[in-house]
């Protein structure tokens, strides 16, 4: 399921797992998180381009994964302007 701003998806959910559309600069941030990693729509697909997997320690704390959310759909609202 996509979770959307817009005409752009910034969130995508498979399962428990909850992968954000990331700038290039959130993107590797988050990547250091222990138990984040790139985002797969299945367990033998290719890593969806600019989506972080977040780990459980994020989903679990409200304030974080704010924060998180905020960041992806704000990069999407942006890249929807540009292209606008």
């Amino acid at each position: 399921m996509g979770v959307y701003t817009g005409e752009k998806m910034f969130a995508f959910l498979v399962g428990e797992d909850i992968g954000l559309k990331l700038a290039p600069e959130d993107y590797e941030q988050a990547l250091t998180l222990p138990g984040a990693g790139p985002m797969k729509p299945d367990k033998d697909a290719e890593p969806m381009r600019e989506y972080v997997r977040m780990p459980k320690s994020i989903l679990d704390d409200r304030d974080s994964f704010i924060l998180w959310v905020e960041r992806s759909a704000g990069y999407a609202r942006r890249k929807l302007s540009q292209t606008a």
